[in-house]
């Protein structure tokens, strides 16, 4: 089964959130064993960053993106957020964990909307 390019885990549990992330980014290596995966984290987030690292790269190897405490990600990871998906790359894995609450709401609404797979 092929990794989609959007995935949403979602839950408290930060043990299984974990071991859910482990697997799909396993999943992404099985077709692109080369992937970089790229984390970033809510706190600290810098505007622009997402589009940064989603950005091409000169040798146009696969990358995974982990986007760790969207409910704790402020107005510039979810603007940047919403703008990638909007037009995400091609040859981008997007993950993004989300622990519980209703931050981000819109985030979450526009990956289901999207097609991302949701792991619960």
């Amino acid at each position: 089964m092929s990794t989609p390019s959007l995935v949403l885990v979602q839950g408290p549990e930060a043990v299984l959130a974990d071991r859910a992330l482990e697997q799909v980014v396993a999943d992404v290596r099985v077709t692109s064993p080369e992937v970089e995966v790229v984390t970033l984290r809510a706190e600290g987030y810098e505007e622009g960053e997402l589009g940064v690292h989603a950005s091409p790269s000169l040798f146009g190897e696969d990358k995974a993106i982990v986007v760790r405490g969207l409910h704790e990600a402020g107005e510039a990871l979810q603007q940047d957020l919403l703008g990638y998906l909007a037009d995400p790359a091609d040859d981008v894995t997007l993950i993004v964990l989300h622990g519980s609450g209703n931050r981000g709401k819109k985030v979450l609404d526009t990956l289901k909307k999207s097609g991302a797979r949701v792991i619960d």
